[in-house]
């Protein structure tokens, strides 16, 4: 069990909040869809956190059945 008595990140004025990072990732199947829906809903979760978004990547007209996405690829090749 975690001591609760024990500070916390950003709990003291002289202590600064370390922001977290995220990336972004969308996926349509054809190229006439958009993603733009699923980034702004993913834009609205970071923001909710207070998360700084490092890039995003999306995949156009690319099956989430293909073993090979490059997005998802670039993605994995930055984490």
């Amino acid at each position: 069990m975690a001591n609760s008595s024990l500070p916390r990140p950003g709990d003291h004025p002289n202590t600064c909040r370390v922001r977290e990072k995220c990336a972004l990732y969308a996926r349509v199947s054809t190229s006439d869809q958009s993603t733009e829906s699923q980034l702004l809903d993913l834009r609205r979760y970071t923001q909710l956190r207070d998360w700084d978004i490092y890039r995003k990547y999306c995949d156009h007209g690319i099956s989430g059945t293909r073993d090979s996405r490059p997005a998802l690829n670039d993605l994995m090749d930055d984490a």
